[in-house]
């Protein structure tokens, strides 16, 4: 048994929505330990988060399997409290090994 990092990306609309159901649901993932990328100076829009999960992957099974468990939990999380403030919405939740995941971003705004 062994315990995986897992980088999780996140993004989302919201149909007929305000300003107000954003920031609620940015309030959500921000308690949840997502940063929003726009914030940390990417040209990015602000329904993009990325963060960390980890998940303990027993002996026998795949890295993936662990990293299908956490898509599952985060996703069904956050559909969760979406639909829970009367939100429709669309999520993307992408999950993969810390240690296997590089990505590159737009450069900075005041770059």
């Amino acid at each position: 048994m062994k315990i995986i990092s897992y980088t999780v990306l996140i993004t989302f609309d919201l149909s007929y929505a305000d300003s107000s159901d954003y920031r609620s649901v940015n309030a959500y993932l921000s308690s949840e330990g997502f940063e929003q990328l726009s914030h940390k100076g990417h040209k990015l829009p602000s329904n993009t988060y990325l963060g960390t999960e980890t998940e303990v992957v027993g002996s026998t099974e795949l890295i993936a399997d662990g990293a299908v468990r956490v898509k599952n939990r985060v996703y069904k999380k956050l559909k969760k409290a979406m639909s829970g403030s009367g939100l429709q919405s669309v999520a993307f939740v992408m999950v993969s090994p810390e240690t296997d995941t590089f990505y590159s971003c737009s450069k900075p705004i005041d770059f």
